[in-house]
């Protein structure tokens, strides 16, 4: 099908509708401003515009069903928890989300979720496992889906903790320091955000109130440890070294976008596995969060750190039940993770904010 250009209505004008991605499609429509819009094809007839609409419209429902229905292959039952059970304080909780900044409702649902537990329960930040703007990245700290697919969507005054975020392959399909210097406007007056990036990879501490107990949070620059770029990769693994090997803090938690484990469709990351894995066993690290896979997956602790994939704030993907698996589930979700003194208490939380599995676990002993 082809645009008749001797048209009289392109001498009105055409108007370009984008951005209407959603669970990874893109729509491009061209609409005259006529009365009567249409299209024109070979021969002459001209398709209504309100038809192509209701089309594309169909198109979209049937692909957003269809990726609402993916599945957990090999399923098995999960163990029993309890849906209703907390920590008793003083505690620190978080929330950690991947491939989520895609705007649309299913990331407004999720947001709505999310805003629902920091009122009912809290959580001093959200950690993000990477992709935080699927399909594209940002092109600048002025990117135009900032407004749209972060601060709007998550506006300050209804939910006003910091994002702590990490990168994803998406997020360097642009450029992924203009995250970093966006995180910049994080005290720059009116301009103020809650994101926080100070580096592509970096740390920061949390601590309950009295500092009774502390959490340190890593948040690392995964893409290096796959890049085949050996110096970058080393130079980090190195700066992770020390960063964890200096530590005082009674938990430690160690995020990136590319997991170490997983059983969905990209399955464990090699590089992970021979460069950071053995840094996370040496130093007794409590808790490695990633995303990529477009899932949830608790799996099953290694030598005593626990594996989280926390990825599914968008376009859902099947996933796979493994030997290793303690949970999965799919169909878009999110984690929130509450740590007393001596306590751990994890929550899968599905995109109505139901809580579909949880486990409670007792701190290992030593920094």
């Amino acid at each position: 099908m082809v645009m008749n250009h001797n048209d009289p209505a392109r001498a009105r004008g055409w108007h370009r509708f984008s951005d209407c991605a959603r669970h990874g499609l893109s729509v491009h429509l061209w609409m005259p401003f006529s009365t009567n819009p249409a299209i024109a094809i070979d021969g002459g007839a001209r398709i209504p515009f309100a038809f192509l609409r209701l089309l594309s419209v169909l198109v979209l429902w049937s692909a957003g069903a269809a990726a609402q229905h993916a599945k957990v292959e090999d399923a098995r039952p999960a163990p029993s928890f309890d849906a209703d059970e907390r920590l008793a304080p003083p505690a620190v909780a978080f929330f950690a989300i991947g491939n989520w900044g895609l705007g649309g409702k299913d990331q407004r649902a999720l947001a709505e979720t999310m805003v629902k537990k920091w009122n009912a329960d809290g959580a001093v930040a959200v950690l993000t496992t990477g992709d935080n703007f699927p399909e594209s990245g940002v092109t600048g700290a002025d990117d135009l889906k900032w407004a749209a697919r972060f601060e709007s969507i998550f506006p300050p005054d209804a939910f006003p903790i910091p994002f702590w975020a990490t990168l994803g392959d998406d997020d360097y399909k642009s450029s992924p320091d203009a995250q970093v210097a966006y995180a910049a406007r994080a005290s720059s007056g009116s301009a103020r955000t809650r994101w926080r990036m100070p580096a592509r990879y970096w740390t920061t501490r949390f601590a309950a109130d009295g500092d009774v107990f502390s959490v340190r949070v890593v948040g690392l620059d995964t893409r290096d440890f796959v890049s085949g770029d050996t110096a970058r990769a080393g130079r980090q693994a190195a700066w992770l070294d020390s960063v964890l090997a200096a530590r005082t803090e009674d938990w430690t938690v160690v995020l990136g976008y590319h997991p170490v484990f997983s059983n969905g469709m990209h399955g464990n990351t090699l590089g992970m596995l021979r460069r950071v894995k053995p840094l996370l066993e040496k130093h007794r690290v409590d808790l490695f969060l990633s995303g990529r896979d477009h899932d949830m997956q608790l799996i099953a602790s290694v030598k005593g750190v626990r594996y989280i994939v926390s990825g599914g704030g968008s376009r859902p993907a099947d996933t796979r039940w493994g030997e290793n698996t303690v949970f999965a589930s799919t169909n878009l979700g999110l984690l929130w993770f509450q740590m007393s003194a001596s306590e751990m208490l994890v929550q899968f939380l599905d995109r109505d904010g139901s809580v579909v599995f949880a486990k409670r676990e007792s701190r290992q002993a030593g920094p």
